[in-house]
């Protein structure tokens, strides 16, 4: 028999056939891309511990960052991962500027402000979110600011690694 377009069934149930393998590739294709967009080591340590104050697992950590703009759960979720990557990033800064001025003069005031800053950022992020308390954007209103703020203080890190001129702290 003749199908629309004057193609045989037969032909019809070949293209369909066709088309629902190449279907097939094309998601197994963007699930694999998806599935490595967070694949580097660095990610996957701060998947591991999102996953952790989160309590969900890992594989759900993945799936929210498939979409952080689906729904409020998966949008706290990816302000957790952000900060956390950022703040994972500031720790090993901030461990290799301890080992720089390790024995120095420079050790003890850098571990204080580092300790008073992580304070301050804390309490300030939570007066920055008071506004909504009880609210669910209050958990990543909180996140999103201690992330950003966690990533200046990396500059802050950052510029005292690469300062070499006298005077910069542990030389």
């Amino acid at each position: 028999t003749t199908q629309p377009y004057g193609h045989s069934l037969r032909e019809c149930r070949t293209f369909r056939t066709l088309e629902v393998s190449m279907m097939r590739r094309f998601l197994l294709l963007m699930v694999a891309v998806v599935g490595n967009v967070y694949a580097t080591p660095e990610d996957d340590k701060a998947i591991k511990e999102t996953a952790r104050r989160t309590s969900r697992a890992e594989s759900e950590v993945r799936l929210s960052l498939g979409g952080c703009d689906r729904d409020q759960s998966s949008i706290s979720t990816c302000a957790e991962y952000e900060f956390v990557k950022a703040d994972q990033r500031l720790n090993r800064l901030y461990r290799e500027q301890l080992a720089r001025v390790k024995g120095t003069t420079s050790e003890r005031p850098l571990v204080l402000a580092q300790k008073a800053w992580v304070r301050f950022r804390d309490l300030d992020c939570d007066y920055q979110a008071s506004v909504i308390v009880g609210g669910s954007m209050h958990g990543q209103w909180v996140l999103d600011c201690m992330r950003d703020r966690t990533v200046e203080r990396t500059t802050h890190i950052e510029s005292f690694l690469n300062c070499t001129a006298n005077g910069c702290p542990g030389q």
